[in-house]
């Protein structure tokens, strides 16, 4: 990205960010008034990752939000962004510096990553931990689940909060992994985030010169109608 930045001649801009660590899709734009555009339209933004169910339970509560909106509060402090919860509590203030942050997002699939129709990288195999171990200690193996969410609000650490809140942290995620125990992680620890910014949509007004004729005479005119712009990854890094 840096030497794709220094090789243009003209002025770029971001109109958009990732948060850091999240890989994929991105906007640049070579004008302000794309900027401007952007900033007053809405768009369609979804992400796929890979995350490490805590247990059974996790990875079943995480199927049956297939469908449906997923929703947690963040608080306005705690580490490192805040702490994601089912709801805020009672006593806090509803609005400013100090409110809870409601957080949404629709989880559109869930489905477990085994490598049948994939090849995974090593940093994704599983550990060398037999089933056998995991019982004796308390354990159950728990594969890779891949989902797809789209946000419908846009939070710092959003969609990491809220799958490490469900117990089903991102892999390779060191900062939203209080729901599973880091001395019986079921993998090897990946040396990247697992979470793709894979699918962006939006729709721009746009004005086109047209020419009309009326009586012989030749009119200049602008027509004013909306474009729209899909843009979307096929496969993740890990694929």
């Amino acid at each position: 990205m840096q030497q794709f930045w220094e090789q243009q001649q003209q002025q770029l801009s971001l109109p958009h960010k990732l948060d850091q660590d999240t890989g994929g899709l991105m906007l640049v734009a070579k004008s302000a008034d794309f900027v401007r555009k952007w900033s007053q339209t809405t768009s369609v933004k979804r992400y796929r990752a890979l995350v490490v169910p805590s247990n059974t339970s996790s990875a079943e509560r995480l199927k049956s939000l297939t469908g449906s909106v997923m929703t947690h509060w963040r608080s306005p402090v705690g580490p490192p962004k805040g702490l994601f919860q089912d709801l805020p509590p009672p006593d806090v203030p509803k609005t400013g510096k100090l409110s809870w942050k409601e957080c949404k997002s629709i989880v559109l699939s869930v489905r477990e990553y085994n490598g049948d129709s994939y090849t995974p990288p090593s940093t994704l195999k599983r550990a060398e931990k037999d089933e056998d171990e995991l019982r004796r200690g308390g354990g159950s193996y728990q594969p890779l689940l891949e989902v797809e969410l789209e946000l419908i609000t846009g939070r710092t650490h959003q969609l990491r909060g809220q799958l490490g809140a469900i117990g089903c942290p991102i892999y390779g995620d060191m900062l939203y992994v209080d729901s599973y125990n880091d001395e019986d992680r079921r993998y090897v620890p990946s040396p990247e985030l697992c979470l793709q910014a894979k699918y962006l949509a939006f729709e721009f007004t746009a004005a086109t010169a047209v020419t009309t004729v009326d009586n012989g005479r030749k009119k200049d005119d602008l027509e004013v109608s909306p474009r729209s712009f899909v843009f979307e990854l096929q496969t993740a890094w890990w694929d």
